[in-house]
């Protein structure tokens, strides 16, 4: 939570703490304990860097309350009153089943909720949201709806928006944390002490695109259109994976070309060669 406070310009802060497991867990929890039930570790990272997220003007948007997300804000305040601070805390709940019934000796069992509770919260002057069981991408939606005052039938703002927090709700893993190739990074002389960082979604309050314009743009930027730079960067795939010694064929399909004879005809206009006859110049070259 520090680095990314102190990594950059922000507006909202989110954070994901709940998984199938973590609901397990949290659910373990409240029967040892009916005020628990949230994500203890959301309470310790907070203490350590809530005044940093007050005196810049972020808001914090947690799902970490998990099953007893009003257990979390009375815990927040009070960890806030020991700081000195007075930040205004908000809790969204309503997803827990439990109370109803409805499954006979069910240890957690909820229904996800949208963004706009979040949403509600944070235009009531909210500095901090916690909640319960919401869709993974209303984190981002929740703070954009309250930013751009959309409503419940902006379908395509929305869209845009889930797609962004279905994004950066997995968070280091969308920027590097699930990249299989860290080997050849190492051998390249990364740094494995760097760390990866966080994402960084920036949501407009439209993006009103042609498919026209996006081409133009993007070879106005790159200097190519978008078609040819992604071949350019399926090739360098493959390239990479032939070099590494695997067959062609499962090159071919892992770079995305299901048509063997378009991956050679592709692979020959950009490389020169044929992957077969690449593949083999790579093995005689070597690794460096």
């Amino acid at each position: 939570m520090r680095e990314q406070l102190e990594g950059g310009s922000l507006d909202v802060l989110t954070g994901d703490y709940l998984a199938e497991l973590t609901m397990l867990i949290l659910g373990r929890d409240t029967m040892k304990d009916p005020s628990l039930g949230y994500a203890r570790t959301f309470v310790k990272q907070l203490e350590d860097c809530l005044g940093l997220a007050l005196e810049k003007r972020v808001k914090v948007v947690s799902n970490a309350g998990g099953l007893n997300p009003a257990g979390l804000a009375d815990r927040i305040r009070e960890v806030a009153k020991g700081l000195g601070l007075e930040p205004n805390v908000a809790h969204v709940e309503g997803d827990d089943l439990r109370p109803l019934e409805l499954y006979d000796g069910a240890l957690t069992a909820n229904a996800y909720l949208g963004g706009f509770g979040i949403a509600a919260a944070l235009g009531r002057g909210a500095d901090v949201v916690v909640t319960g069981r919401v869709t993974d991408a209303s984190l981002v939606v929740g703070p954009a709806v309250a930013h751009h005052g959309w409503t419940p039938t902006s379908y395509d703002e929305l869209a845009g928006a889930v797609v962004a927090g279905h994004v950066i709700e997995c968070g280091a893993q969308a920027t590097g944390g699930n990249f299989s190739g860290f080997r050849r990074l190492l051998r390249e002389g990364m740094d494995p002490a760097q760390p990866l960082g966080f994402p960084v979604a920036e949501i407009a309050a439209e993006a009103d695109l042609s498919p026209w314009h996006f081409a133009r743009a993007f070879r106005r930027r790159f200097g190519v259109p978008p078609h040819r730079f992604q071949t350019w960067m399926r090739i360098d795939l493959a390239r990479r994976l032939l070099t590494d010694g695997v067959a062609s064929r499962d090159a071919a399909l892992a770079a995305g070309f299901a048509d063997q004879s378009h991956f050679i005809r592709s692979f020959r206009r950009v490389v020169g060669t044929t992957p077969r006859h690449y593949q083999r110049w790579a093995k005689e070259k070597g690794p460096g």
